[in-house]
């Protein structure tokens, strides 16, 4: 088990060390000094080195607010009683539910692609929160007005933040392996701005937020929201980002959802300010892609970023699972934890050795349970198929390990190597915050010719690691095709805790970025500075294989055009990327397994009519390309 305690820190980098080191994570991140950790219960709190559990005299107005809104908190729940409201659906008779605007002119005040808005509720393919997982940085925007009625008292300000506090508690610690860390960015501000017309959302909340948003040094438009956004994205260093706007302004409707931002009037409607915490909550979920599953839901489609159908909708058969998108409750059924991206893809198995050790395995599909297997004859062109098990050689596969799929992420500034895909940007090399995709994952293997010397090859588009070599170009890294020469040789030079410094082998100089937006956070090399910016943390995602079938001695391979139907055979050795494949933890045991010549996956026909052959396949992202790999 683990608890969930405040703590007060100067140095947070370090203390978020300490608690890593101890099997704890920090959930909330209130300020620069106010966190709260999610300690293993044999950690005493109290023999922690770089944070105390004793509240300072000196704390900022901010964090003297949350420490008390976190004191508030611990007694609401040691104080509360049960709810006339507790677990009731939102659309209950006598209350409103929170509500998910299609609003004209909320489109219409956004440059956006009419395919990014047309369906809000959803909010799938926000960039800036495609799926809660990891870091997220929420900028909570309290806004009084000038007025009596539009002001908000510190009470309430307090109350507000103990809200969020309780909902965002619920979230970060539900799914543990989604390890969500919430970072805060509180700005109470005070606008004079007149109430807007409640006519349409935009034209009730603009006039208020605007004026915000100005005060904050955004545009004063709906833009602007957006911008602060993605300011507080970089800013906060975070995976994602969103904004909730708390407000006494007149809204159209009491709580709702849209894009990058949630919106919530302080009185919360019939609901009262005790469940702000769950609408909020509920709000945060339709953020990062979940659907409502009351009222007028349909049954199945695709939602959120996994494409998961709304199988808990009240408009499906069957029975419906408690949970926070139907009603006033905190819990989260599969299907709306599958919306907002909890899913085994995107919390790949701690346990699973990455990469694989070399050894004999099975591989076995994980969506009807067959084995790998191949034929041994030209006339069936030795082509891979699946079978019921036989417990023979021919369904054994020997991995040879020849490469390592990593992130590489700066250790000054926590962004992750990424590298433009278009020739009118040079293919340069940036910096990225985490995007958990293939364009930040780096294949690493040894160059043939020099095994003290490795190539770094970017998973998505095959293209190589490189730089210019002259100051003209600011000695600017960037990706090209294999040139079988120095330019795309590096050195590794390890500094302890999967940290290196990467050293260009052609002219001795380290690979360094720059630290601002103006230079696009552009990758370089530079002479030896000894800081963190030329360090580099290499995290090991997966790992790059030959794999041999055991009777036959032949390696797995796969056609690469569609008139074989990119079907998987075996070939004698060839020693090029064909027989090469990329095998990255999808879950226990379970595995994605990628050819390294185009990307690829490993997949299989289900049919006998086609003889159960393997094929490589384009990203499904379903069980047809998951193999449970196991050592004979």
């Amino acid at each position: 088990m683990k608890k969930s305690i405040i703590l007060f820190t100067n140095d947070f980098e370090e203390a978020n060390k300490e608690i890593l080191s101890l099997g704890g994570h920090v959930s909330q991140k209130f300020t620069d000094y106010v966190i709260v950790a999610e300690l293993p219960d044999s950690v005493d709190p109290k023999s922690l080195k770089v944070c105390n559990t004793k509240q300072p005299s000196d704390l900022d107005e901010v964090s003297n607010i949350v420490v008390k809104a976190w004191k508030g908190l611990q007694n609401k729940g040691t104080n509360r009683s049960p709810s006339v409201t507790d677990g009731i659906s939102w659309d209950s008779e006598g209350y409103s539910a929170p509500n998910h605007p299609e609003d004209e002119s909320e489109e219409e005040s956004l440059e956006l692609s009419r395919s990014a808005t047309e369906d809000v509720q959803e909010s799938t393919g926000t960039p800036t929160s495609l799926y809660m997982t990891g870091s997220i940085a929420v900028g909570l925007v309290i806004v009084s007005g000038e007025s009596a009625a539009l002001k908000l008292s510190s009470a309430e300000q307090q109350k507000i933040i103990q809200e969020v506090q309780e909902g965002l508690t619920f979230l970060a610690n539900v799914e543990p392996r989604a390890k969500i860390s919430f970072v805060y960015d509180i700005r109470l501000i005070t606008v004079s701005a007149a109430p807007g017309s409640t006519a349409s959302y935009e034209s009730a909340e603009g006039p208020w937020r605007n004026e915000a948003l100005g005060q904050m040094g955004f545009q004063a438009n709906r833009n602007g929201s957006i911008d602060y956004v993605n300011d507080l994205r970089q800013r906060k260093g975070t995976n994602w980002a969103y904004v909730a706007y708390f407000t006494k302004y007149p809204l159209r409707h009491f709580a709702y959802a849209v894009y990058e931002k949630t919106t919530m009037h302080y009185n919360n409607d019939g609901w009262g300010v005790d469940n702000i915490n769950k609408v909020f909550a509920h709000e945060t979920c339709h953020v990062f892609g979940a659907a409502d599953e009351y009222g007028s839901c349909q049954c199945g489609g695709s939602h959120g970023y996994k494409g998961v159908p709304n199988n808990n909708c009240t408009n499906c058969t069957g029975t419906q699972e408690t949970c926070l998108m139907s009603g006033n409750d905190l819990q989260l059924c599969q299907w709306s934890r599958g919306q907002i991206g909890w899913d085994e893809d995107l919390f790949p198995d701690s346990t699973a050795k990455i990469p694989l050790a070399s050894g004999i395995y099975t591989i076995q599909q994980k969506s009807n349970n067959r084995f790998l297997d191949a034929h041994e004859s030209t006339n069936k062109d030795f082509s891979v198929v699946t079978r019921t098990a036989q417990n023979n050689t021919t369904q054994k596969w020997r991995f040879h390990p020849v490469g390592t799929v990593y992130t590489i992420q700066q250790k000054s500034s926590g962004r992750f190597l990424d590298a433009h895909e278009v020739s009118q940007r040079d293919f340069n090399c940036v910096t990225r915050t985490a995007q958990n995709n293939a364009t930040q994952r780096w294949v690493a293997m040894h160059s043939p010719s020099d095994l003290s010397s490795y190539s770094l090859q970017q998973l998505n588009n095959g293209r190589f690691l490189d730089a210019w070599e002259s100051s003209a170009r600011d000695f600017s890294a960037v990706t090209r095709n294999l040139q079988n020469n120095d330019t795309q040789k590096w050195t590794l030079d390890p500094l302890g805790d999967n940290t290196y410094r990467i050293q260009h082998l052609i002219n001795g100089r380290y690979l360094d970025a720059h630290q601002s937006s103006a230079n696009d956070f552009s990758v370089v090399t530079r002479n030896l500075q000894n800081n963190n910016t030329q360090k580099w943390i290499l995290t090991p995602i997966g790992g790059v294989y030959t794999i041999q079938q055991m009777s036959s001695k032949r390696l797995l391979d796969a056609h690469v055009s569609s008139s074989r139907d990119y079907s998987a055979v075996t070939r004698m050795p060839q020693h090029n990327s064909s027989q090469q494949f990329v095998v990255i933890p999808r879950g226990v045991n379970t595995f994605s397994v990628q050819q390294l010549v185009n990307g690829k996956y490993l997949d299989a026909h289900t049919s006998a009519s086609k003889d159960y052959s393997a094929v490589t396949r384009s990203l499904q992202s379903n069980n047809t390309q998951r193999w449970l790999i196991k050592k004979v």
